[in-house]
């Protein structure tokens, strides 16, 4: 049984089936002409769950932002072995992932495209609280601090690793200080972060993150990371980061952020990272 749905342009949830829903639409069609209406008039997006696959209907100009942000949010907590990218421009394309981050990666390439002409800056941090999470409905990173305060800040580094590889907790990645040294090191990265390589995402682990490419920001991570472990609570917050590719051209990001520190069994100390991909451009960050 497949399931339609719709995100409006205030991050509302829909069924695309509803009579309401083509009342205020003025569309009387077949659902799908209701999701397709949607989409190229108002920007909202659509999402159609089957058996096995999603597929996600969006315009590639100007989609309500709110609406871009719970797709991603949505499409990162499914299991679906297919996800199927159908989006507007002046004509229906369709493009079909393996992989839900394979998926999402796209969305980020089509909004970052219309936001070209945005001026990037480097690195930013703006500081969110719990009330933003649960306003926006963002589970996965409500498990994350819910999982801090159950574990009173204590983790085998084991049992933290394999955080990393679960659908349900998005990008959720792994740092350890070990007793009595300075270093950092990446321990467990999951699937889902963006790299420059996805093959070269296992020689990461083991190795200290100041020695990695982009030194400048990973140096402001570290930097980042040194005063949560100090304060030894954990950090809620939008990251804005432009880094260079192998090939010397420019990436944004744009996440939203929980860093949350914890102690091992044996003394070393873990920085447990989860995020979720915000659509660019950003439209509401500012320096923190």
């Amino acid at each position: 049984m497949s399931v339609f749905l719709l995100i409006d342009e205030t991050g509302a949830l829909f069924d695309a089936s509803r009579w309401e829903v083509r009342l205020r639409l003025g569309c009387q069609g077949t659902t799908s002409e209701v999701i397709a209406s949607a989409v190229k008039q108002r920007g909202w997006i659509g999402l159609a769950h089957h058996a096995t696959s999603v597929e996600i209907h969006m315009r590639r100009t100007d989609p309500a932002p709110r609406t871009v942000q719970l797709a991603i949010d949505l499409v990162m907590g499914t299991l679906a072995s297919k996800i199927v990218l159908v989006h507007w421009g002046n004509e229906w394309r369709r493009e079909t992932f393996a992989s839900p981050a394979a998926a999402i990666l796209r969305i980020e390439e089509l909004m970052a495209a219309v936001s070209s002409s945005a001026q990037a800056v480097p690195f930013r941090s703006t500081s969110r609280t719990i009330q933003d999470l649960w306003r926006d409905g963002n589970r996965t990173l409500i498990m994350a601090l819910q999982q801090f305060q159950n574990r009173i800040g204590i983790i085998d580094a084991g049992d933290a690793c394999a955080l990393s590889h679960l659908p349900g907790m998005g990008t959720t990645s792994v740092f350890e200080r070990p007793k009595l040294s300075t270093s950092l090191i990446i321990r467990a990265v999951s699937p889902f972060v963006r790299f420059y390589d996805q093959r070269r995402r296992p020689a990461f682990e083991g190795k200290d993150l100041r020695q990695q490419p982009n030194p400048d920001y990973n140096r402001w991570i570290v930097d980042t990371f040194d005063r949560i472990i100090d304060a030894g609570e954990p950090l809620l917050d939008d990251v804005d980061a432009v880094v260079q590719q192998p090939d010397g051209l420019p990436l944004q990001m744009s996440y939203r952020r929980v860093a949350a520190p914890y102690r091992t069994p044996s003394g070393s100390q873990l920085i447990v990272t989860t995020s979720v991909l915000i659509p660019l451009p950003r439209r509401d960050a500012v320096s923190a």
